[in-house]
């Protein structure tokens, strides 16, 4: 089994995980964000 048949098997493609990661850089920078606006 080579790995697109993995990704498809797990529901994931290049673009969703893409996104994913966005997210969750957003997410991250936001968090530093209020962080900083705290200190």
């Amino acid at each position: 089994m080579n790995i697109i048949q993995d990704n498809d098997l797990f529901g994931i493609d290049q673009n969703h995980l893409e996104s994913l990661i966005e997210l969750v850089e957003t997410a991250t920078t936001n968090d530093e964000k209020k962080r900083t606006l705290e200190d």
